[in-house]
C-alpha cells in the first residue's frame, strides 16, 4: 500500500494506481470507492455501454429521437425494469415530455429506424373506451418475455439510413436540405 502521512491519508483523494492496489487487497477505501461508482439504492437507474453511445447509430439521432428513447428509457425504469416490450408511453406523454407533436412521428420512427426501439404494439387514435396504445420495447434489454435482447441498433450502417432523413449527412459531408428549402434565401 502507498505510504502517506496522516494528513494527506486523510485528505487528498486516492490515486488510480493505489486504488488498483487496495481492490486487490480489498481495503475499506476500495470499497468505499466502488460504492460510491455504484448505482445508487433505493433509486431507479439505467445503463447504456459506451459501444452503443459511441456507435454510428446514436451519432445520428436527432434531438427528438434521443428524447424519444429517454421518454421510453423513463418509462422502463417506472416499471421496474421488468416491462420491456410493454412499456405504453402516450403521444401526450411524449408531447409532455418535451417533444413536439409536428416532429414526433419521425423522431419515433427514427428511433426505430435505428434499432434503438421496437414498436410492438401499434396503437391506434380513439376516443373512449376503444383507445389502444403503443408498446415499446428497448432493443439493447431482455424483453418482459425473457426475450435475449435484439441489439438491433449494432447493425445500422450510415447506407442504411443515409437520405431517408433531413439530419443524415451526405456523401460530400454537408447536410440534406428538407425539398422545397431555400439554401441562400434573400
Amino acid at each position: 500500500m502507498v505510504k502517506h502521512n496522516k494528513w494527506e491519508r486523510n485528505h487528498s483523494p486516492p490515486t488510480l494506481a493505489s486504488l488498483a492496489y487496495e481492490q486487490e487487497v480489498g481495503t475499506q477505501t476500495a470499497k468505499r470507492f466502488a460504492k460510491t461508482n455504484g448505482p445508487p439504492k433505493g433509486k431507479p437507474w439505467f445503463w447504456l455501454t459506451r459501444e452503443m453511445i459511441e456507435s454510428e447509430a446514436w451519432s445520428q439521432l436527432s434531438l427528438a429521437a434521443r428524447r424519444v428513447i429517454d421518454r421510453i428509457i423513463s418509462e422502463h425504469m417506472g416499471q421496474g425494469g421488468k416491462e420491456n416490450g410493454r412499456l405504453i408511453v402516450t403521444y401526450d406523454d411524449f408531447h409532455a415530455y418535451g417533444i413536439r407533436r409536428q416532429s414526433l412521428s419521425d423522431a419515433i420512427e427514427l428511433a426505430i429506424k435505428l434499432g434503438f426501439v421496437d414498436l410492438t404494439v401499434r396503437g391506434r387514435r380513439s376516443a373512449g373506451a376503444n383507445r389502444t396504445p403503443s408498446m415499446y420495447g428497448l432493443t439493447w434489454l431482455p424483453r418482459h418475455d425473457w426475450t435475449p435482447p435484439s441489439d438491433r441498433w449494432k447493425t445500422v450502417s450510415h447506407r442504411n439510413i443515409e437520405g431517408r432523413y433531413e439530419s443524415a449527412p451526405r456523401q460530400d459531408g454537408g447536410i440534406q436540405q428538407s425539398q422545397g428549402a431555400e439554401t441562400n434565401p434573400v
